[in-house]
Parts: C-alpha cells; sequence; structure tokens
C-alpha cells in the first residue's frame, strides 16, 4: 500500500480543511501547491490511495453509477470513480469545511 507520509497527510488535511464542500480534483485541492507534487500521475495515485484508507478526513472519491450493457442485451449498473473530461478522477469533500 503506498500512501501519502505522515507529514504530506498533515499538509494535505490542511488544505482540504480550506477548501469548500463539493467536487474537487487533487489538482484543485492542491491550487498553486500542485507544482510541487512531482509526477502528477504517481502523486493521484498515492493520494486516491490516502484517501481510500481513510488517512484523511472529510474527503471520499466521488462515484457514478453507469449502465453497461452485454452482448445478450441485459443491462447491469455498476459503480465507477467519477472522473472529469481530463481523467482526473473526482473527490467529494464534506464535513464542516464550508467557508
Amino acid at each position: 500500500m503506498s500512501v501519502l507520509t505522515e507529514d504530506e497527510v498533515k499538509f494535505a488535511q490542511g488544505l482540504i480543511d480550506k477548501t469548500e464542500r463539493g467536487e474537487h480534483t487533487a489538482k484543485e485541492i492542491y491550487g498553486e501547491d500542485w507544482k510541487n507534487v512531482g509526477d502528477e500521475r504517481s502523486f493521484g495515485k498515492i493520494f486516491k490511495e490516502t484517501v481510500e484508507n481513510k488517512l484523511l478526513r472529510n474527503i471520499e472519491v466521488s462515484k457514478e453509477t453507469i449502465v453497461k450493457t452485454s452482448d445478450s442485451g441485459q443491462e447491469h449498473r455498476c459503480e465507477v470513480d467519477k472522473k472529469r473530461v481530463d481523467n482526473e478522477i473526482v473527490y467529494y469533500i464534506s464535513g464542516s469545511n464550508d467557508k
């Protein structure tokens, strides 16, 4: 399991606590600090893993339901990570983070 370090978790939590409730990408949460994360793709995977392991409060991966149709015509609903057009994962910030 690759997750953020303890210091990175503290920093990320501070950013999350300052972000308005709603849907945001990691890039939006980090704002100007995004340029300091290094390899964006690798960092994004580690950030997501940290969120999924509940090491950060008041944030979760946003989900959406899609419908897939099998060859036999049967529809199946499945829940997947919500992504933006640019393929960035969307997170939902909840709790008492309203500005």
